[in-house]
């Protein structure tokens, strides 16, 4: 595209469209039946940059998206259509996309039982998908349909595995279905409808997928929703819930508010950010940041003024690397590799905890700390590998107000805090793994299926679940 600009207006048009379609398909159903829940199921695992979801979340009774977890990862987006092992932060990725920071539950009017009608990928392994509904309610979810019930005689999808077979003969499938319908039943029996409980958000914007998706980006190998995960994994990874959120949310509430290679960032968008900092907020500031307008022209400075003040340092030049060469960057005793992009930076009143010592820049900060008010602001001047952005998220949340109340240090765990209607607060675990994991509880907790208290930690099962209530 010879103009960016003229391309992001075409994006910004082509999401308005499909928006409207929606709007009209919807707005027949509630002509005839006015009191119709209407929604759309979002495809690719919730991970689709064409249309603005959080617009159509506006739009929408209730949000909704198809959970094929191992089939479809937001590495679909960029072609890399090969296996990827299953990972529970990608799971819960799309489901927090799909909310957008809203009090809402969720629906998946398609969720994974076997293989896909897609090429496939990986074996869904058994027990999977009775876990993955358990994660889907760990995150607000009201309703779940395994598709297909009966799998397809021909037709495109006619590869898929259904709950059941076209010979209608009942088997593992079905019978997984029926225990997992079983748990969610007598469990949604106890607590009523649950929602996640959150003090870190990470901020992702369509509008910036759009720019990075130009033809003429500002790095062509740096994907800008891969990199955005990598904060968000480093979250879950220490058990934090986190929304993920449009930078016009609301960020009130949130101790921790992570801004990850937001191209566009807005004057009233910097105005709360500066806010949210001088109320006690820790953030996390990465470069590219506000290097453009809502119009893709450039600001008044390398990155926009108010954000350099915010972290206190000044940039002074900028520059990109394509993907096969990295350069490296020390932080306390660990050394990384770094990439994509480079701000050459002078603090201000920020100091570095960090800095380039490979061939690029050397001696150059790389990560800085600011104090801003009675909040924090970190800036990170590169594309840090998942060590090292997994390091500073350590740091960052230990300078927040985040209590954790649980954790796991097996990667195929998941853990998430939830309240229900009533204010009543729960931990959720799903153990996705094929050994017993040990959960440490920083607060007493009990069972809420059998009563039993556990005042310092609890076993869970290989492949199973544990719902507990916070006393």
């Amino acid at each position: 595209m010879d103009n960016p600009g003229i391309y992001q207006d075409y994006q910004r048009f082509y999401s308005d469209v499909a928006l409207e379609f929606f709007r009209i398909q919807r707005d027949v159903v509630k002509a005839v039946a006015p009191g119709m829940t209407v929604t759309t199921n979002i495809g690719g695992s919730g991970f689709v940059t064409t249309m603005n979801l959080y617009e159509l979340a506006d739009e929408c009774d209730v949000l909704s998206f198809d959970n094929y977890p191992v089939n479809v990862t937001l590495e679909h987006l960029y072609g890399n259509d090969i296996g990827h092992p299953f990972d529970p932060a990608m799971t819960s990725f799309a489901m927090q996309i799909i909310r957008g920071g809203k009090s809402r539950p969720i629906w998946v009017p398609e969720a994974q039982i076997g293989r896909t009608a897609l090429t496939q990928k990986e074996i869904v392994k058994e027990g999977y998908p009775r876990l993955w509904n358990h994660q889907q309610l760990a995150y607000g979810c009201r309703l779940s349909t395994f598709f297909p019930f009966r799998s397809f005689d021909s037709g495109h999808e006619h590869l898929m595995a259904g709950v059941m077979e076209s010979d209608n003969v009942k088997r593992s499938k079905f019978y997984e279905a029926q225990q997992t319908a079983k748990e969610l039943q007598e469990i949604y029996a106890r607590t009523g409808e649950m929602l996640p409980v959150t003090k870190a958000v990470v901020i992702r914007d369509f509008q910036v997928d759009w720019a990075f998706e130009n033809g003429y980006t500002f790095c062509p190998d740096l994907k800008y929703l891969r990199e955005v995960y990598k904060y968000y994994h480093a979250l879950r990874s220490q058990s934090i819930m986190a929304d993920v959120i449009s930078s016009q949310a609301d960020l009130t509430g949130y101790s921790l508010i992570v801004v990850p290679y937001l191209a566009i960032a807005s004057p009233d968008f910097c105005k709360r950010l500066e806010e949210a900092a001088r109320q006690g907020a820790t953030i996390l500031l990465t470069c590219i940041n506000g290097v453009r307008d809502i119009h893709l022209h450039k600001t008044d400075a390398l990155i926009t003024t108010p954000l350099q003040q915010l972290a206190g340092i000044e940039v002074k030049g900028q520059e990109a690397l394509f993907g096969r060469k990295s350069n490296t960057l020390t932080y306390g005793n660990q050394t990384g590799q770094c990439q994509f992009w480079f701000d050459q930076i002078e603090v201000k009143t920020a100091f570095p905890t960090a800095s380039f010592s490979g061939n690029y820049f050397k001696g150059y900060p790389a990560i800085t700390c600011n104090k801003y008010g009675k909040g924090i602001v970190y800036y990170v001047a590169t594309v840090p590998e998942q060590s090292i952005v997994d390091k500073l998220m350590r740091e960052a949340v230990s300078n927040s107000s985040i209590k954790i109340p649980a954790q796991c240090n097996h990667p195929l765990v998941e853990i998430a805090e939830l309240k229900d209607t009533n204010g009543k607060q729960y931990i959720y675990i799903v153990n996705f793994s094929d050994k017993d994991q040990t959960i440490e509880f920083k607060i007493p907790v009990l069972n809420i299926m059998t009563g039993k208290k556990y005042p310092v930690s609890a076993s869970v099962k290989a492949m199973d679940y544990l719902l507990v209530q916070v006393n």
